[in-house]
């Protein structure tokens, strides 16, 4: 094994990994060896980029140009998702804080660092929604022979048909639907298609199932 070039270094990250994150912050194991396998990455990555080896990493190659490159390999050449960019870059982040605490020559690149945005993510850019067959599958559930059943499948139903959240059509009174207009709190007066009034104009038997105590 080579010698370490940048002693300093290398003696914050065995502190922060063995001693600050499992001692001082009671972070759990699996935070400790997420924390481990980023820096070790980015190690490997900045060696990479330099043409030499990890051991001749120094804290002045910890530059926000470095910083950024890693996490855009990541995305491109690792396929990580937003939230694994920017649980990388939170990582990378910690370690500078603790050792800009231990250390303020430190303190220069940890303001680099912040200013390297968080990537956004999208959680609805990939989401497949229901198809009109899945959603009668999924509404032919309930067993309409039993009580719970009825109730269930209208409110269902009427869940489907107002786009209301469950406490609000929870909080819906049967005198609050008129003539195709559901009065939903905080939705004001929203149309309800002729189907679902038929539903509960034709079953007089929901009316007391509709709250089961």
């Amino acid at each position: 094994m080579g010698k370490v070039k940048d002693e300093q270094l290398f003696t914050l990250l065995r502190d922060f990994l063995l001693v600050y994150l499992p001692n001082q912050r009671k972070a759990s194991s699996n935070t400790v060896k997420a924390y481990r396998t980023t820096l070790n990455q980015f190690l490997k990555y900045t060696a990479g980029q330099k043409n030499i080896s990890v051991l001749s990493v120094t804290s002045g190659m910890v530059t926000y140009e470095m910083v950024n490159s890693y996490l855009d390999w990541l995305s491109a050449e690792k396929n990580a998702a937003p939230a694994t960019r920017n649980n990388r870059l939170a990582a990378i982040r910690a370690f500078i804080s603790y050792a800009a605490a231990c250390r303020p020559e430190y303190i220069s690149i940890a303001s680099g660092l912040a200013a390297i945005g968080i990537q956004k993510n999208d959680r609805f850019a990939k989401v497949d929604y229901m198809s009109e067959e899945a959603v009668k599958a999924l509404l032919a559930e309930p067993d309409t022979r039993t009580e719970i059943g009825v109730r269930d499948q209208f409110l269902m139903i009427f869940l489907y048909d107002t786009g209301a959240r469950i406490q609000e059509v929870l909080d819906v009174k049967l005198c609050d639907i008129k003539s195709g207009i559901a009065a939903v709190y905080n939705k004001v007066n929203i149309p309800v298609i002729s189907e679902t009034v038929l539903i509960l104009t034709d079953r007089d038997c929901l009316r007391p199932r509709l709250v089961v105590p």
